[in-house]
């Protein structure tokens, strides 16, 4: 699960996992220290903090892409590359 938010011109996206999920792929819950601002059973795995253009940002798409990266590649590398995808956060659709 992904979670979003934004203040002025910092943007936050957390990424999140309830630990039975964790538990499954032999990962002690316990070491995550955060909580989700939406499910406090959910642990925060990952949190990504930027600097944005507020007035760019009000009209973004609610969705985001996250991609990893290892030390020393870029963005440009990831995106020419055909086996890189991105672990895409975004809001649940409305029904």
């Amino acid at each position: 699960m992904g979670e979003i938010s934004g203040c002025g011109d910092r943007l936050t996206v957390d990424v999140v996992a309830y630990p039975a999920a964790l538990k499954q792929v032999d990962v002690d819950p316990a070491r995550f220290l955060g909580r989700s601002s939406v499910d406090a059973e959910a642990v925060v795995v990952l949190r990504v903090e930027t600097r944005v253009d507020p007035q760019v940002f009000a009209r973004a798409d609610p969705g985001v892409a996250v991609f990893a990266l290892e030390p020393g590649q870029t963005l440009d590398d990831v995106l020419a590359c055909d086996e890189s995808w991105p672990i895409v956060i975004a809001p649940p659709l409305k029904r």
